[in-house]
């Protein structure tokens, strides 16, 4: 697991010791949830045949793809998950990829 602005995340890497971690996750493998990265909607995009929203979570901002507009507004706060497997996890000072 990761921790990322106060919430503790699940990811499919493990590492034998604790480190600082960049957690990369593709826009299109996020999802709006019950759970999760809390995050405020800062625009919706609408794309004709998807959409991007536009989040914040603390000072990260984040891209969310879906293949329809989300059932939310500009301004509210909705929790973002994704499957540990969907989880990209990089050295903080290298940028080098972790396995």
């Amino acid at each position: 697991s990761v921790a990322v602005a106060g919430s503790t995340l699940a990811v499919a890497a493990e590492s034998a010791q604790a480190r600082r971690v960049t957690l990369g996750v593709r826009p299109a493998d996020l999802r709006l949830g019950e759970g999760g990265l809390a995050a405020t909607v800062e625009r919706i995009e609408d794309l004709g045949d998807s959409a991007l929203v536009n989040l914040r979570a603390g000072d990260t901002p984040l891209k969310l793809k879906t293949d329809r507009i989300p059932a939310v507004d500009e301004g509210d706060l909705v929790y973002v998950a994704f499957e540990p497997a969907a989880a990209h996890l990089f050295d903080a000072t290298t940028g080098q990829r972790l396995a």
